[in-house]
């Protein structure tokens, strides 16, 4: 939220905070394992019924946040630290983008690797991700990553 509002971790703390102690938000705390050890969770939930929110609300219809950059196609060899998941391909490092770009997104996106299904939703041409929620053996969640980072990149799902 401190980055997307362009404001430090503790300036958005602050904000927060305030606007909690006025009940224009309220601030529901949990506690979660975390590693090895439990941290405490907050989550702030805005109280559109209470007169403080209601105060606010004129204000808030005229922020606008900044535009978003557009996102980098990756263009290129694919990256060695995932050949491995090619293990049956004859050489992983002929494997090209854009060229091979629906077959890298089918194995980067469905194989074991949660850092090369993350790469995949950021790096790969949108057709490659819309290739890949057509297959069968795409499984919900990283269909939800899939429908996620094509949102992100202001573009439809198929």
């Amino acid at each position: 939220m401190a980055r997307a509002a362009g404001l430090s971790w503790s300036a958005a703390r602050r904000a927060l905070d305030e606007l909690n102690a006025t009940g224009a938000i309220r601030r529901t705390k949990s506690m979660q394992s975390w590693r090895l050890g439990v941290r405490e969770r907050s989550v702030f939930t805005a109280d559109m019924a209470s007169p403080a929110f209601q105060a606010l609300w004129p204000q808030a219809e005229r922020v606008r946040l900044p535009p978003r950059p557009t996102p980098k196609v990756y263009a290129g060899p694919l990256p060695g630290p995932f050949w491995s998941l090619f293990w049956n391909h004859p050489d992983p490092s002929k494997l090209s983008l854009p060229d091979d770009a629906d077959y890298i997104a089918n194995r980067l996106l469905n194989g074991p690797s949660a850092l090369a299904a993350l790469w995949a939703s950021v790096y790969l041409p949108a057709d490659a991700l819309r290739s890949c929620l057509s297959l069968r053996s795409t499984k919900a969640h990283t269909r939800d990553l899939i429908t996620n980072a094509l949102a992100h990149r202001k573009t439809k799902p198929a």
